[in-house]
């Protein structure tokens, strides 16, 4: 959980990063991005998301909580699943 966290963290600043240059500086910082997010997203679901499925105190949608904020989507990205109350699993 600590190393997810850590890459989030890289993430969000790859992406203020890309924010504020341009050019080449641009393109590297957006190919970083594709390339760590697709494997942050490998880890998720080859190890995060079973991992919540099989705790039944957990909840899938308080456990991705925020991540519309951490992405910068909107609130009804995920079709209201954030804030419906409703335990997935």
């Amino acid at each position: 959980m600590e190393g997810m966290l850590a890459e989030h963290r890289v993430i969000v600043d790859l992406v203020e990063e890309l924010r504020t240059s341009s050019g080449l500086a641009a393109a590297v910082a957006g190919s970083a991005i594709q390339r760590l997010f697709a494997l942050h997203l490998d880890k998720e679901n080859r190890l995060l998301m079973p991992f919540i499925v099989q705790s039944p105190d957990m909840s899938l949608a308080e456990s991705v909580r925020g991540l519309h904020e951490l992405t910068g989507e909107g609130a009804g990205h995920h079709g209201g699943t954030h804030d419906d109350g409703a335990h997935h699993r």
